[in-house]
């Protein structure tokens, strides 16, 4: 089996001050009841499940405006959409607490295949752990943030793609508590001929709310050893 060295950068942007500008579009999502949330902003997918281990049920919300917004998305695009939220809300004292607010890493409905009329993002949450899923035409990719002292902290990324014209496949397995990934490929005909594996560098469990774009994510460097 070979093994590489790789150094995976799950990139943040450097849109810093444009960002600054562009969440005022987004209210503080701070209260899921609040008129203001339902007066603009629809649920789009939403989960309740064990997040903090303390036997009561958290939320996490994925929100769309209802209206079009301008945005700042790839390279710098100035798009007007409907614009997604991803909030995290964690049971405290009877009441639910918000502990994270992305406004960037959730695609857009029109950001998938383009045989997709409207890209929907999976949401699963259970045992401490937070799954974000896509489905494509013949892809899929996840990413699951575990719970970290009212923190969410990358841990796992899963990505899975076929290509029928090269009749090949590739899926890679990303596991940040141990810090290497599983890269098997293969074809139609044999589901695998070959396996390398990685060393993840450097050492680091992203938080969900440095998560800027999904495609903002990408390997940064590949070395040999």
């Amino acid at each position: 089996m070979k093994q590489f060295l790789i150094l995976l950068i799950l990139l943040t942007s450097c849109k810093e001050n444009i960002h600054k500008s562009e969440d005022s579009i987004y209210p503080d999502f701070q209260y899921p009841e609040s008129k203001e949330i339902s007066k603009d902003w629809k649920v789009l997918v939403s989960v309740w499940g064990e997040l903090n281990n303390d036997s009561i049920q958290d939320l996490v919300i994925i929100y769309e405006s209802k209206h079009n917004l301008k945005q700042i998305r790839y390279s710098y695009d100035t798009v007007f959409l409907p614009a997604r939220s991803i909030v995290v809300y964690v049971s405290e004292n009877g009441s639910l607490k918000k502990i994270v607010q992305n406004n960037d890493f959730i695609a857009r409905y029109n950001e998938g295949d383009l045989s997709l009329d409207s890209f929907h993002p999976k949401l699963i949450l259970e045992n401490k752990h937070l799954t974000v899923s896509y489905r494509y035409t013949r892809a899929e990719t996840s990413y699951t943030f575990g719970y970290v002292q009212d923190s969410l902290r990358i841990q796992y990324v899963k990505t899975c793609g076929f290509n029928m014209i090269a009749n090949k496949y590739l899926c890679s397995d990303y596991d940040f508590t141990l810090y290497r990934a599983i890269v098997r490929e293969g074809t139609y005909e044999k589901v695998r001929i070959k396996v390398d594996t990685i060393i993840i560098q450097p050492r680091y469990q992203k938080p969900i709310n440095d998560f800027k774009e999904l495609y903002e994510t990408r390997l940064a460097k590949e070395i040999r050893l």
